[in-house]
């Protein structure tokens, strides 16, 4: 029998006592901080060496240390300090954000999924945790074109459905884009060449067009690379990318009490296969007693991998179309059955998009009161074609040709009331209207003719909601902050016919939310402050309308194998949160420490398992939603930086995110180990302890230049592959580095990344073998493709 066992390695216990002690050392030297007379705290408030960073995770300003929720805000010039470029290097500065890209079959652009405090959700783009804004509008689907003309970014842990809506019961990405200048013409170049042959460049102008009332930006992007791994067996390489946008944006200030800010950006993204290795039943090490297929003619009885499954192996990665020519591109992307995007988008292994966002804004001051509104148009359409790795029990290659294509757009408007910002009482009132349709279907090749995976679907979603908050000062610096959001919810789910492609279904439910904040927090000091709170957030419900859409003798099958009744309807998934935190600057506010504890009850989750089905002898997979999964979670979130010099200055970040599986549907652990709810275990992909140090050193050269010193080391623990918590990849650890030197008008720098090759796989995840022709079929486990050591050179001129 093989047990798991729940201890750090070695490496891993070295590496968690070095961040561990420096968040300690980090979060014990504010104590003597506290004890500081009135005098010393007076002379505290002048300006930061460090800078002051003003959030808006409330609708309005406010200090970084004063907002009493659990934010992480990096400025642009801090995201180029960190060599930050997208969401993928984001989740290494952020205490509790986890971003993945990989899923069954794919670890590309298209696939998006955010975890917050350990809460993994499953893949989900109409029903996201996390959802991602930019200015704060919702992006559907989580896409952007980069990240470039970012004044800053927003990332608030916990339910935020009181300000931000529908879809961030865990937490809320917030990009803030910055302004053009009303007062001068100016642009910028920026330029980076890196191994693999990538290459990133960003081109802004700017300025007014009448002075101080008009002023707009245009700016582009192109990014390339060849990829990091060869193609195992075939030509070409994985990971190929490449990335063309064009941004437009202007302000307006007609009148003395009027702002007007509009956004509009087009991109284009083509990528070639992914890149992701596949560990089969050629490795496997162990049986634990589940129902997963044993490989025929095995001598030794195992039926899946247990422990450390070890790093991404070259030989195992190959993406390549069916050479034998049974199938074609054009059978697989161009079905007679309602066609989600146009013949032709995509006509190569890999993904191609096309997207847009547009949005225009108003701030209107009326009398002391602010009067702000939002509108946004977004749409974003994308298609991905992968090759299931050559998957045959029997070692010879079997082809699979997987075809992916979604169109996600949606409408959004905000109207919101703002009191001044001065004066014991405060507050907010606002409402907000959200429509969202997402189109898709799955399509594959596994032979001669080419089939749909379950039916074609469009999600719609039509969401009303009202909001507001209001904040009262019982006594000199303490506060208590109230905020509920209310809203209406119709989830329409239109299924069609796996042959005919005419309407089969249409499953339509309208849910109601309400979710409150109730925040008291207590200013100890004018630069430390304490705060407790309890939130309520919600996760919109859903259905499974592939089920329904089967033949009665699919369905008994889908429901035996899951071992219980499949619901139509899957109610809205509950989140309760208690959080309390200690912000503060200390020693004349050179040491700036971000802290939070908190402890949650995920309740009614909506949990995705893939349940196998058999017709004739072909086994295939549908995706379905069970409504009763719970989980406890608790744990720390620290941040800090300390100014040890003028030039020299340490940061460093510590998350410990623990969860506690209550009860789950866990068809996958059935097939592992024979139990379907898995009690007591941790949560899947999603890392319990990481945490990063560095080193900023920029010493001033002469008048002119100032130098350029960065390292950042970064570790990320060890992961399951599933809440069986039988198999898992390693704790990582990668060190980046920058040097050079810069003035007010040129940079240039040498960068290195992942600069030991640390080759532990970013995500794993447990998969099927379709081809097996049993219920739950062979297990097989997925390996996402860690960046390789990279090396290049940075340039940029401001003009």
């Amino acid at each position: 029998m093989f047990t798991t066992h729940k201890v750090p390695s070695s490496h891993s216990r070295k590496a968690m006592l070095c961040l561990t002690t420096a968040s300690a050392v980090l979060a014990l030297s504010s104590v003597p901080a506290l004890a500081q007379d009135t005098a010393a705290a007076a002379d505290s408030a002048a300006p930061s060496g460090m800078g002051e960073i003003v959030v808006t995770a409330r609708k309005r300003g406010e200090n970084l240390i004063d907002v009493p929720v659990s934010i992480t805000a990096l400025s642009g010039d801090a995201l180029n300090q960190r060599g930050v470029t997208g969401l993928n290097e984001l989740n290494d500065f952020v205490p509790g954000l986890r971003y993945q890209n990989s899923s069954a079959n794919r670890n590309d652009r298209g696939f998006q999924t955010i975890s917050m405090r350990g809460m993994y959700p499953g893949y989900s783009p109409n029903r996201q945790a996390v959802t991602i804004f930019v200015d704060g509008v919702a992006v559907p689907g989580g896409a952007t074109s980069g990240m470039g003309d970012i004044e800053r970014v927003e990332v608030v842990k916990g339910p935020q459905s009181a300000y931000f809506g529908r879809s961030t019961f865990a937490g809320a990405i917030n990009f803030i884009t910055r302004a053009p200048s009303l007062e001068e013409f100016k642009g910028s170049a920026d330029v980076s060449y890196s191994s693999y042959n990538s290459i990133d460049a960003k081109v802004s102008v700017e300025g007014p067009i009448v002075e101080d009332k008009l002023a707009v930006r245009l700016a582009g992007r192109y990014y390339h690379t060849d990829g990091q791994y060869k193609n195992a067996g075939y030509s070409g390489r994985l990971g190929e990318r490449d990335t063309q946008s064009i941004d437009f944006s202007f302000i307006a200030k007609p009148t003395e009490t009027t702002t007007v800010r509009g956004y509009a950006t087009y991109w284009e993204d083509s990528d070639g296969p992914s890149a992701q290795s596949l560990l089969t039943e050629a490795d496997y090490n162990c049986n634990v007693g589940g129902n997963g297929r044993v490989p025929a003619g095995s001598t030794t009885g195992f039926n899946y991998i247990c422990g450390n499954v070890g790093n991404i192996v070259p030989s195992k990665m190959s993406q390549n179309i069916n050479p034998g020519g049974s199938t074609n591109f054009g059978g697989v992307t161009n079905p007679a059955q309602k066609p989600t995007v146009s013949a032709g988008f995509i006509d190569h292994l890999g993904l191609e998009r096309k997207a847009y966002q547009l949005r225009l804004m108003v701030d209107q001051e009326v009398g002391d009161h602010t009067l702000s509104a939002a509108v946004s148009h977004n749409r974003n359409r994308w298609a991905a074609l992968t090759d299931t790795y050559n998957r045959a029990p029997d070692g010879t290659n079997y082809y699979s040709t997987v075809y992916l294509p979604y169109d996600i757009q949606n409408n959004s408007a905000e109207l919101r009331l703002a009191s001044p910002d001065s004066g014991k009482f405060t507050y907010m009132v606002g409402g907000n209207y959200y429509w969202e349709s997402i189109d898709f279907f799955t399509r594959a090749s596994r032979g001669p003719t080419p089939t749909n995976l379950g039916s074609p679907t469009d999600y719609r979603a039509r969401t009303f909601g009202v909001f507001g908050s209001a904040s009262y000062e019982l006594l000199d610096g303490l506060k208590l902050s109230g905020e509920a959001r209310y809203q209406w919810d119709r989830i329409n789910h239109i299924g069609y016919s796996i042959t005919t492609g005419a309407e089969a279904t249409n499953l339509a439910k309208t849910f109601k939310s309400f979710t409150p904040r109730v925040i008291l927090n207590y200013e100890i000091t004018p630069t430390v402050s304490t705060y407790a709170s309890w939130s309520r957030g919600t996760r919109p419900g859903t259905f499974n309308t592939n089920y329904t859409l089967f033949s009665p003798a699919i369905q008994a099958q889908l429901t035996t194998n899951a071992g219980r009744e499949i619901p139509t309807a899957v109610a809205e998934e509950k989140l309760t949160m208690y959080e309390a935190g200690l912000k503060g600057e200390f020693f004349g506010r050179r040491l700036r420490v971000l802290s939070a504890v908190y402890y949650g009850q995920w309740r009614d989750r909506q949990i995705n398992q893939n349940i196998a089905y058999t017709v004739g002898t072909t086994t295939s997979t549908a995706t379905l939603t069970f409504p009763d999964g719970s989980t406890n979670l608790w744990g720390v979130e620290l941040e800090g930086a300390f100014q040890a010099t003028r030039d020299l200055t340490l940061e460093g970040t510590f998350n410990w995110a623990a969860t506690d599986i209550r009860s789950v549907a866990c068809s996958e652990c059935v097939a592992i180990n024979g139990v379907i709810n898995p009690v007591g275990n941790t949560m899947e992909r999603y890392p319990q302890y990481s945490g990063t140090a560095a080193i900023n050193y920029q010493p001033r050269i002469n008048d002119d230049w100032t130098g350029i010193f960065r390292v950042d080391y970064i570790y990320t623990g060890k992961q399951y592959a599933t809440a069986a918590n039988v198999a898992w990849i390693n704790s990582a650890s990668r060190v980046n580095i920058r040097v050079g030197a810069s003035t007010d008008k040129y940079t240039i720098e040498l960068f290195g990344r992942n600069i030991f090759d640390d080759k532990t796989p970013t995500n794993v995840l447990r998969n099927t073998n379709p081809n097996s022709n049993v219920s739950q079929g062979l297990n097989t486990i997925v390996l996402a493709a860690p960046e390789r050591a990279t090396i290049g050179v940075r340039g940029a001129v401001r003009f």
